[in-house]
C-alpha cells in the first residue's frame, strides 16, 4: 500500500515537472518573489536620492526662502518681504513652454 502511495506521488511530481523550466512552479515563485524585492529595493533608493537634503538638490524647507521681486499681471511689482511670516504658495507658469 505504501509502495503504491509512493509510486503514485512521484507520478504526480513528473507531471508537474514535465514542462519546461520556466514554466515549474518553483521557478516562478521564486522569479515573483525576486522581482517583488528588486522593486522593493529601487523603490526605496528612489525615495532616498529624490528627498537628499541640500547637498543633493533636493528642497530645504527648514530654511527661509531668499527675498524677491516680480512683476505682476496688471504690471505692478509684488516683493516677498511684503509676505513675511505667513504661509505662501508661489505658482510659476512658463508660458514659452508647451
Amino acid at each position: 500500500m505504501a509502495r503504491k502511495q509512493r509510486r503514485e506521488s512521484m507520478r504526480r511530481k513528473e507531471r508537474r515537472e514535465s514542462g519546461p523550466w520556466w514554466r515549474r512552479r518553483r521557478v516562478v515563485s521564486r522569479a515573483a518573489l525576486a522581482g517583488s524585492l528588486a522593486a522593493a529595493v529601487a523603490l526605496v533608493v528612489w525615495i532616498l536620492v529624490s528627498s537628499g537634503g541640500s547637498e543633493g538638490g533636493g528642497m530645504d524647507l527648514a530654511e527661509p526662502a531668499p527675498s524677491f521681486t516680480l512683476p505682476t499681471v496688471a504690471g505692478d511689482e509684488v516683493s516677498s518681504a511684503d509676505y513675511l511670516g505667513q504661509d505662501v504658495l508661489l505658482l510659476y507658469f512658463n508660458e514659452g513652454v508647451g
